[in-house]
């Protein structure tokens, strides 16, 4: 594995005895170059705050000096610098022509950044020194990174690997060919192919098992049994005719009033057929009931109250109000009612103006506030002073007094009894309710002590004692029904026969009542038939039962039959 080469030459000091002799001395020519620019870095360092000193010191006296024009400092600054590089130049040549020459023919890290190319012009004059740009005014984005050419190479190296194995594009292998078998698409192939086979197979057979489609054979069976049909109904036919020839007629049919008879069971029929016609006719009703029937808006509460709220709308109005045909006179009854209401108004009497009499020499003087005491004998009873003499006396001459009205005095004295009424109410209804409460509480004191004193009763724990008994007996007792019942319904489903079994009984049931009938020479329908009838005859109603018996009629009313002999 290739060791990792360093990064920094501080790495190159640790690695030690390992590094091989061209390092060394590529590592000691390194040191020496960067210790030169470092010196040189120093030498800008002071040559550049010398400068700003010097720059200061011209402001300075150019403030002092009292000039209004402002001299610009970059503009001195570049004179300066310029100057200043051109005497460096001159004094120092060797110096310059030492840097610009070496023997490897390799350059500096600070000479390389500062050098430009020369131009014609100065070409031609060797002897004009050209300002350089100083290395504290480039900025320091720009300085190459100072790694040794070995470093920057075997960076760029790996740097090249890692982009070739980055561009690398890794992808899934395709699978191979041998691998791939198509074993279920041959072997559904196989079975589409036998299938197929087969179907033409059994189509070939079919085709040659077929014959021609003829009707010959059957025809000739049909005949032959026609024949044999007509030649057994020959004899049936002269038996009939034998046995109606030998038929007994009524000596009833040879009666001369039979005809009349039969016109009259006509009529009778007729009227009865009319009859029946009329009273269907009023029982029927059409399929679909297309107007609600009286029952049922009876019978719906929401008819019934639409009815009764707005019956009125469909009762006629008895009121016929009297219009007038002609049209009055609003001015003249305007007029008339004007004079009425002036006639009828009643006249106030106008109020009088009287003098006034003040009674303010009456008032008693002030008692004075001396200690002395006053002749008046003084009643203990307390008088309370009236607020309408404090009123009068703060009055002033201007002010005419105000006189209350006797209907205003009656009407105050009326509010203040109304008041005094209620709240003498409100005291005893308060009284009352109190003395209604005490007297509540002390009979109901007294009602529960003679209640516990007389009850028969027992105790409460007692009688939670009884009931807790009585409920389990309840309970108990209800159990074993419950278990009684349970063993009843397993008795029964264990008596009861499987489905399989009714169904097997109800066959021979049913075969045996075939082989019955069978054997008595009957047929099921007509067993049928015969039960439907009895069923219909034992239907009818007594009334029905007295027509049907009315309207059979004798022998002799009956009609003849078809076969009349000629």
């Amino acid at each position: 594995m290739k060791a990792r080469p360093p990064r920094a030459p501080e790495a190159f000091l640790q690695m030690g005895s390992e590094i091989p002799a061209a390092m060394e001395l590529f590592l000691q020519h390194r040191l020496q170059v960067l210790r030169e620019a470092h010196q040189y870095q120093l030498q800008e360092a002071a040559l550049q705050h010398q400068l700003e000193l010097e720059s200061r010191m011209l402001h300075d006296a150019l403030l002092s000096t009292g000039s209004e024009r402002r001299a610009e400092p970059s503009g001195h600054l570049d004179r300066h610098v310029s100057s200043r590089g051109r005497k460096n130049t001159v004094a120092d040549p060797d110096s310059r022509a030492s840097r610009s020459a070496k023997k490897d023919g390799t350059l500096t890290f600070s000479q390389q950044r500062c050098r430009r190319p020369f131009a014609a012009s100065e070409a031609t004059s060797l002897g004009a020194t050209i300002p350089q740009p100083f290395h504290m005014t480039l900025r320091e984005a720009q300085k190459k990174p100072q790694v040794p050419q070995v470093a920057e190479s075997y960076l760029e190296h790996k740097r090249k690997l890692d982009e070739i194995e980055c561009q690398k594009k890794f992808h899934a292998s395709p699978v191979p060919a041998h691998v791939f078998l198509p074993l279920y698409h041959n072997i559904t192939e196989a079975r589409e192919q036998a299938r197929k086979a087969g179907v033409e197979q059994r189509r070939g057979f079919l085709l040659s098992t077929q014959k021609p489609f003829t009707f010959m054979a059957r025809e000739e069976k049909k005949r032959e049994e026609r024949i044999r049909a007509l030649e057994n109904r020959e004899p049936q036919t002269q038996t009939k005719k034998s046995l109606k020839v030998r038929t007994l007629v009524p000596k009833a049919v040879l009666d001369p009033r039979v005809g009349q008879r039969l016109i009259e069971q006509e009529l009778r029929n007729k009227i009865r057929v009319q009859m029946r016609a009329q009273d269907l006719l009023k029982s029927s009703a059409a399929p679909i009931n297309t107007q609600p029937g009286r029952g049922t808006l009876e019978t719906s509460s929401t008819q019934r109250v639409r009815r009764k709220v707005l019956g009125f709308l469909n009762e006629k109005p008895t009121f016929k109000p009297l219009t007038n045909a002609g049209v009055p006179d609003f001015d003249r009854l305007h007029r008339a009612f004007q004079k009425e209401t002036s006639r009828r108004a009643e006249h106030k009497e106008v109020t009088k103006c009287e003098p006034f009499l003040l009674r303010t020499s009456r008032i008693p003087p002030r008692q004075s506030r001396s200690p002395e005491v006053s002749q008046a004998p003084v009643s203990n009873t307390p008088m309370k002073r009236s607020h309408s003499f404090g009123g009068i006396t703060s009055l002033s001459t201007d002010t005419l007094p105000t006189y209350i009205t006797d209907a205003a005095r009656r009407r105050g004295s009326a509010v203040r009894k109304s008041l005094e009424e209620k709240e003498c109410k409100e005291q005893e209804s308060m009284e009352w309710a109190k003395q209604h409460r005490l007297k509540s509480q002390a009979m109901r004191k007294r009602v529960t002590t003679r209640a516990r004193a007389m009850d028969p009763h027992k105790s409460l724990k007692e009688v939670f004692k009884e009931k807790l008994k009585q409920n389990r007996e309840l309970d108990s007792q209800r159990l074993k029904e419950y278990r009684k019942e349970l063993e009843e319904m397993k008795t029964r489903v264990s008596g009861r026969p499987y489905l399989f079994e009714q169904t097997n009984a109800k066959q021979d049931a049913e075969r045996r009542y075939r082989k019955t009938l069978r054997q008595a020479g009957l047929d099921e329908q007509f067993v049928k038939r015969k039960g439907e009838k009895a069923k219909a005859i034992s239907s009818l109603t007594p009334d029905e039962e007295d027509n049907g018996d009315k309207n059979v009629e004798p022998w002799y009313y009956q009609e003849p039959p078809l076969s009349m002999p000629k």
